[in-house]
This record gives C-alpha cells, structure tokens and sequence, in this order.
C-alpha cells in the first residue's frame, strides 16, 4: 500500500488540475486495499457470525453477507492487549476516523476538488491511521 501513499504525496508535491481527485482516489485505496489485506473477507465474515465484532460488522451485497469498514477494523483490532472498554472505544475511534476520512476523500473523488492542503491533511491522517491498524504494539 506504500505505493499508493507515495503516488498521492506525488500528487499533492506536484499540483496540477486533477491532483486532488488523483490524490484523493490513491488515499482510498490504500485505506481499502490494507483494510481487504489485513482483514480478510472469510475470516471477517466467520469472526462476525461468531458474533466477536460487534453491530454492523457486514452488509448483504448481491444476496450475500460482505465485511464492512467498521468489520474489518474491529478484526483487526479484536485482539489487540488491554480492557474490553478500551479496545471497543479504540473500535469506534478508528471506524469513525476511516468514514470520515473515506467520505471526505470520495466527496473530492466525484464532486468539486478538495484544495490540496485539504488532501494533504487527509493524507496524513490516513498514514495515521493506516499504522495504528496495522502496528501491533504486542510486538514490541
């Protein structure tokens, strides 16, 4: 997923009338790709049905249940050292971080362009993001 942030920072350096859009469409992918990575389809949807992530861990697409953001990040996070409180408010956290940065970037994806500060800003939260989920501190 480097690859992607490295394209969108490219973008952002380098300007240009599609930069926004181009940066923006990067930084949702590398959110989705290491999300589709680190939380496999099947394995979310068995740790849903073993009821381990909570509400709104899949949705029905085509008929059939499929992992949601917020599934994905609680996977990922479900093992994750410490209280039970703490790591289901670091879930909320991180899930409502990931909408709000995904629903910000596809709004300048497929409507007016965000300035790029704006995106530039995004950018840095998704590299946040990104390295609290996939960063286990139990590795120490």
């Amino acid at each position: 997923m480097p690859d992607f942030l490295d394209a969108a920072w490219n973008q952002v350096v380098t300007g240009g009338p599609a930069a926004s859009q181009m940066a923006a469409n990067a930084v949702v992918e590398a959110i989705d790709r290491t999300l589709r990575a680190a939380a496999p389809d099947a394995e979310v949807l068995a740790a849903a049905e073993r009821g381990e992530l909570g509400k709104n861990a899949t949705y029905l697409r085509g008929g059939k249940a499929a992992p949601t953001r917020r599934g994905r990040v609680a996977y990922i996070l479900r093992s994750r050292p410490g209280d039970v409180k703490m790591a289901s408010s670091l879930v909320e956290s991180m899930v409502t971080s990931t909408a709000k940065l995904v629903e910000e970037l596809q709004a300048g994806k497929h409507s007016s362009p965000l300035p790029l500060v704006l995106v530039q800003t995004h950018l840095v939260s998704a590299e946040a993001l990104l390295t609290h989920l996939v960063l286990d501190p139990s590795e120490d």
